[in-house]
């Protein structure tokens, strides 16, 4: 992947040749949106999330093999809704101190699990 300019607000990725996180995210550090489709490994590192803290308000995993999310994820402050596909249940144990609540539904069109997940963040932002 080539170098992403560091005042990108706005990412969509399709990650189904990827067989990790990319790293190269990590210097994104205005980055409000990302999408990432596709996503064949099953986990993101505990340092998937370097540069979000203080910057991500939206996350949408389409079309995934992940199993669990990091606890990393707490970490960004200003996440109000994650939206997660996946192929299999998740495991959400990592993230429970950060959510407020969680809706899993049945995407009838492609037979894939839906979460949609609201961090205590949206509260605070009320």
């Amino acid at each position: 992947m080539k170098q992403l300019g560091p005042t990108l607000t706005n990412l969509h990725l399709d990650l189904d040749r990827f067989s990790k996180w990319p790293s190269e995210l990590s210097h994104l550090r205005v980055l409000w949106s990302l999408e990432a489709n596709n996503i064949t490994f099953p986990s993101i590192p505990e340092d998937g999330f370097p540069g979000f803290p203080s910057s991500l308000k939206g996350l949408r995993f389409h079309n995934s093999r992940l199993t669990s999310l990091p606890r990393s994820l707490c970490r960004i402050s200003l996440l109000l809704l994650a939206q997660v596909e996946v192929l299999e249940p998740i495991d959400l144990k990592d993230i429970v101190p950060c959510v407020r609540k969680v809706q899993i539904t049945m995407n009838e069109s492609n037979g894939l699990l839906e979460y949609f997940i609201e961090t205590r963040n949206a509260t605070k932002s009320n």
